[in-house]
């Protein structure tokens, strides 16, 4: 289980739901290590951080 942080743009709201995930106040949320689609957009988006996610 990947966890990925929502770290917001100066001004942008601390809580967002992005591909069906709610990110609340800079705390992780658990992503599954099978949605490679969401963690795909994850990684390519600078405002959010992927920790503990398995190693191909």
């Amino acid at each position: 289980m990947a966890k990925v942080i929502y770290h917001p743009e100066r001004g942008a709201p601390d809580d967002t739901v992005q591909f069906g995930y709610e990110f609340k106040d800079k705390k992780p949320t658990d992503v599954p290590d099978t949605d490679d689609k969401a963690l795909a957009k994850f990684r390519g988006n600078a405002f959010f951080k992927i920790v503990g996610e398995k190693s191909e």
